[in-house]
């Protein structure tokens, strides 16, 4: 008792000043959205095991975790036990999920395995318990379910058929944590007989979950596998309320402490599994949502990218009718670029405040009519209002929900889905280059900003696609920062940042002066403009295959990045010396080729140095970072050409800036904190070490089976398991 009133007093002075804001608006209203049931072990500590807050959840203790089946007295009879009260109070203030909770060495559980396995006495004994005549009218269901698979109380050997579940094929567990498992499953079905809460889970407004804990046990995470040849059908039996057979199709399986392997439809539903999670079948709905999310962030880099890198043929035109100089003229493109990543932060916060959907809606709208007022312009100061400012705006606010976007969907093949939407930008360049080419040529440039603001619409389509996923796949709530500066604190990120700063000083001139570079050693301008058409398909390449290897986990992706950047350094450097056609067609290939690593792992590798967590704001802060030298870098190059009138210089500058990034990029491993939250290890190997997060437990969670028939059964292991990036 004095360590008790120890802890009321610490509590009072210590801890209740903090929680009074949040305790005044409980004292008026509480919502909790959760119904716990479990054991009255005093091992188990419901709100230190889900650090669940004051008002989140309804608790039901008693012994063994029991809640009696309705039959046992009728839906309609007035016999009233507290766990048939508790029930209908929690569903009828609307809860959303229920979850029945058992443990190892269960003391209860195991007076149930030995009830009948007693001497007279203790017999004679059982028969005037309390504890035991609760087991033995409540709980007789869950002994009888235990001997039913396969674990008879009389040493025997049952036929196993109708198979669906392997039971303990190691036999590393004693057979009344077994039954300790067998019981939370029963009790959910115990739970179902209401039909109150029967109603409810077949209107989908509630949920039903079981979990189990291995007190003082730690073991790793499940592995998932296929089903091995040794493994007939003759080894697994059959749950006979688990009706999966209609529903699964792929024969895939997951290995479970106690109930060996547990069938599933698909690997992401583990994969995405997570204690906040809603409804398997929509999961599976949003991994098939994501690969259509996927397709229409493609078709927003298409446009966005596609008119950005085909400035080189506008910057011709304008060079031509306004005769202002060179590096004047180049910077509207450059500015245009230098803006779509420069409110990078701001699109970031929107998209975190208002959802990414509404942010890209937004951005379509500024976009179409930036082109169109563009187009009415008759000076070219203003053109730095219309496209530079305003159409860079609205490009940025439809260009950065789709990488936010990508990672809120996908998992694993992350590396694959953002190959595939970057692709998008290198076939627009591919596309839009001539285009803009042949419709400049064919009525003028005025009435092809009108036509570009016609394709830009196709950004406020694509964006309806961008609904959020219906589950949330994370376990701690995340802070609701509108910026977040502390990725500034990891020493990796701001060498990552720095280095792309100095890589984008380069990067761009080879896109804004390669036409120009073209026609200056007397190639046709119509020649001149397949060029960026060339370099898009090298990049189309290289964002597809490079994407797709490197998921793979033997790919190191730092390296990867940094042998990229030195072979584009020195094509560019390189790139003067070819002065035909045939020449400049290779420096494209390769040169875009490698582009595709660059582009594609971004998000990646952002991700891998900083954690997913944080990847909105560092992916914010990092095209702030890109603006600034996209809009100096050009500017630079067009004075070093009108300084020694040729294009040879830009390209060496371009050359240097890139080979100076990857050097800088071998210090970002180094410094790179090893303790960050959904973020891969400092080696930056895909998914190949994962960082584990500690916790001061000596419980391991389990969620071992989901109740509603609907479901596919499902195992997740939650207090101590691997963060997958």
């Amino acid at each position: 008792m004095e360590k008790l009133l120890q802890g009321i007093l610490k509590f009072r002075n210590l801890v209740r000043p903090s929680m009074l804001p949040q305790l005044e608006k409980l004292a008026h209203k509480a919502q909790p959205r959760m119904l716990l049931i479990t054991c009255m072990d005093s091992r188990l500590c419901p709100t230190s095991f889900t650090q669940a807050d004051p008002g989140d959840m309804f608790i039901m203790r008693n012994a063994g975790n029991v809640v009696p089946h309705n039959q046992l007295f009728g839906e309609n009879q007035q016999s009233v036990l507290s766990e048939r009260a508790a029930l209908e109070l929690a569903v009828s203030t609307g809860v959303k999920d229920i979850a029945v909770c058992g443990h190892s060495d269960c003391k209860a559980m195991d007076c149930l395995y030995h009830m009948y396995d007693t001497t007279d006495k203790e017999k004679q004994d059982s028969e005037t318990s309390w504890v035991a005549s609760w087991l033995r009218r409540y709980a007789q269901s869950s002994l009888t379910k235990f001997e039913k698979l396969g674990v008879p109380m009389d040493g025997s050997s049952k036929e196993k058929d109708n198979l669906e579940i392997m039971f303990d094929k190691e036999k590393d567990m004693s057979d009344v944590d077994k039954l300790s498992q067998v019981n939370v499953i029963q009790q959910m079905q115990n739970i179902k007989s209401y039909g109150f809460v029967r109603n409810k889970l077949n209107e989908g407004s509630l949920q039903l979950y079981g979990l189990w804990f291995n007190i003082g046990k730690e073991t790793g995470p499940p592995a998932l596998r296929p089903i091995q040849e040794d493994e007939t059908m003759h080894n697994l039996i059959n749950l006979e309320w688990v009706t999966l057979e209609s529903r699964v199709k792929e024969t895939e399986f997951l290995r479970m402490p106690g109930i060996g392997n547990l069938r599933y439809k698909n690997k992401a539903i583990c994969k995405e599994a997570v204690p906040v999670i809603r409804r398997n079948t929509e999961i599976c709905k949003a991994v098939d949502w994501g690969w259509i999310v996927c397709i229409c962030a493609a078709l927003v880099q298409f446009v966005v990218l596609g008119i950005h890198n085909s400035f080189g043929i506008l910057y011709i035109v304008f060079l031509r009718e306004y005769g202002w100089g060179q590096a004047f003229t180049g910077y509207i493109g450059s500015m245009g670029l230098g803006m779509n990543f420069f409110f990078g932060p701001f699109t970031s916060a929107l998209c975190d405040r208002f959802g990414c959907r509404n942010v890209a809606i937004a951005g379509g709208i500024i976009s179409v009519t930036a082109m169109v007022a563009t187009s009415f312009v008759s000076s070219l100061v203003p053109i730095y209002i219309t496209y530079s400012v305003m159409w860079g705006m609205g490009s940025s606010m439809s260009y950065v929900p789709t990488f936010l976007m990508v990672d809120r969907y996908f998992e694993r093949r992350k590396s694959l889905a953002n190959g595939i939407i970057t692709a998008g930008s290198a076939v627009g360049a591919l596309v839009m280059g001539p285009t803009i080419n042949a419709l400049v040529e064919s009525i003028g440039w005025r009435h092809t900003m009108r036509f570009l603001g016609v394709v830009t619409f196709v950004m406020i389509m694509a964006a309806f696609s961008y609904r959020a996923p219906p589950v949330e796949r994370e376990i701690e709530k995340r802070e609701n920062k509108v910026i977040d500066l502390t990725v500034w604190s990891n020493k990796g990120f701001v060498v990552w940042a720095l280095a792309l700063g100095i890589f984008n000083l380069g990067y761009f001139i080879p896109y804004v002066y390669l036409p120009i570079h073209a026609t200056y050693h007397k190639i046709p301008q119509s020649k001149a403009s397949f060029l960026i058409g060339f370099l898009s398909v090298g990049s189309l390449v290289g964002r597809l295959f490079f994407g797709h290897v490197s998921d793979y986990r033997c790919v190191n992706r730092m390296y990867l990045y940094q042998t990229a950047l030195l072979i584009m350094a020195v094509t560019t450097t390189l790139c003067p010396l070819a002065t035909n056609y045939g020449g400049l067609i290779l420096y494209t290939i390769l040169f875009g080729i490698f582009d595709g690593v660059f582009v594609t792992l971004i998000p990646i590798v952002t991700g891998d140095i900083v954690g997913r967590n944080k990847l909105s704001s560092a992916l914010g802060f990092l095209y702030l970072v890109f603006s600034i030298p996209i809009m100096t870098g050009s500017l630079l190059a067009g004075f070093l050409s009108e300084i020694t009138s040729t294009y040879n210089e830009a390209f060496f500058f371009s050359g240097a800036a890139i080979a100076v990034c990857a050097g800088i990029l071998s210090l970002v491993p180094v410094l790179t904190p090893t303790r960050r939250q959904g973020a891969t290890e400092i080696n930056m190997r895909s998914n190949l070490l994962r960082e584990k997060k500690k916790i001061p437990s000596f419980f391991e969670t389990h969620i071992i089976f989901t109740g509603n028939p609907s479901q596919i059964a499902y195992y997740m292991q939650f207090l101590e398991r691997e963060t997958d990036v």
